[in-house]
């Protein structure tokens, strides 16, 4: 383990000491860890969990520390340390928090681990499946109804279930709108080089893919670039963002977002540990519970045709209603 990440750990980055009313410090209040895999500046899926960790410690009076980890070795070490220290709960935010947490969760019982994204459960163990097919399905839906290439694509950081799963979304709703469309999907690897991002975004776009959805954490930011590029040239291309409202890194280009309200399903849990009502389980989050939302850039919004905002709309009621059951991961 690098030594940078055993002086975080000592160190304790409270992120109750960045901002955060007095109240959010005193003794005896609920301790909560967040542990990231990526920079937090990345304005989507890691920089979602930052800010839900921000407002835990600002309206519920939350201690947190925050803590990036980059290895294996190093979410272990960080689950072990923050249970022994009495942490009342440990959000790991990726799917590759699972099994380290499962693996640590036997050895105490009485601190309650929850994994974004995850897929694993146990008695103090409880993972957020988030549906962003729903949103997705949405964003292919319009993508297919203005699109004039016929084409679409999706960037995505690598090829695991859940990004797999929310670009079949995705190619899904563009085939209930247009039957023929053609979706493509590329991943560069990684979620944090956005040189390479771009570059992949302008071959797709040069390939004649006129509207792209990316689910690449950071590295979507060079995804936007591209397709802002391609606009500037003359092109007609837009862009979908995932995970946060994304329209404010790019308004003349994104369309809409596939947005996860990660702050309501913390707040949740704390107020579950607090009133002895927490449950290892796996829990669907979706468009139907309100977890999973479709945000159209306001900015943008009169580009679309008002019959294929209905058809959105019709669609998104179906959902909620659950006569429309796009297929989540598993």
């Amino acid at each position: 383990m690098r030594i940078g990440i055993l002086a975080c750990l000592v160190a304790v980055l409270a992120l109750a000491g960045c901002g955060a009313p007095e109240s959010a410090k005193k003794p005896g209040a609920m301790k909560a860890a967040l542990l990231v895999a990526g920079p937090v500046s990345d304005k989507g899926w890691n920089g979602l969990a930052h800010d839900a960790g921000v407002k835990m410690s600002a309206d519920m009076g939350v201690e947190v520390s925050e803590l990036q980890t980059k290895s294996m070795g190093e979410i272990e070490a960080a689950l072990r340390d923050y249970s022994a220290r009495g942490y009342d709960v440990i959000f790991c935010h990726g799917n590759e928090y699972g099994e380290p947490a499962l693996k640590v969760a036997k050895d105490f019982p009485k601190t309650h681990y929850v994994i974004t994204a995850g897929r694993v459960s146990a008695p103090n163990v409880t993972s957020l499946m988030y549906g962003i097919e729903d949103a997705a399905y949405l964003c292919g839906m319009l993508a297919a109804g203005m699109s004039t290439t016929g084409q679409a694509a999706c960037v995505g950081g690598m090829e695991i279930p859940v990004i797999v799963g929310t670009f079949k979304g995705f190619e899904l709703g563009t085939k209930a709108r247009r039957p023929d469309m053609k979706v493509t999907s590329a991943y560069i690897g990684n979620w944090d080089d956005t040189g390479s991002a771009k570059q992949q975004t302008a071959t797709l776009i040069n390939q004649g893919n006129d509207f792209i959805l990316h689910n690449a954490d950071a590295a979507g930011l060079g995804v936007f670039q591209a397709v802002q590029e391609a606009a500037k040239s003359g092109k007609k291309v837009y862009a979908f963002g995932s995970n946060a409202d994304q329209a404010s890194l790019a308004p003349d280009v994104i369309l809409a977002s596939a947005v996860l309200e990660i702050n309501k399903a913390f707040e949740t849990v704390i107020t579950e540990i607090r009133e002895n009502r927490f449950q290892g389980t796996k829990r669907a989050l979706d468009i139907t519970n309100g977890y999973v939302t479709l945000q159209i850039n306001p900015a943008l919004k009169d580009r679309i045709p008002p019959d294929l905002l209905k058809q959105v709309e019709t669609a998104r009621e179906k959902m909620v209603k659950r006569e429309l059951i796009v297929p989540k991961t598993d």
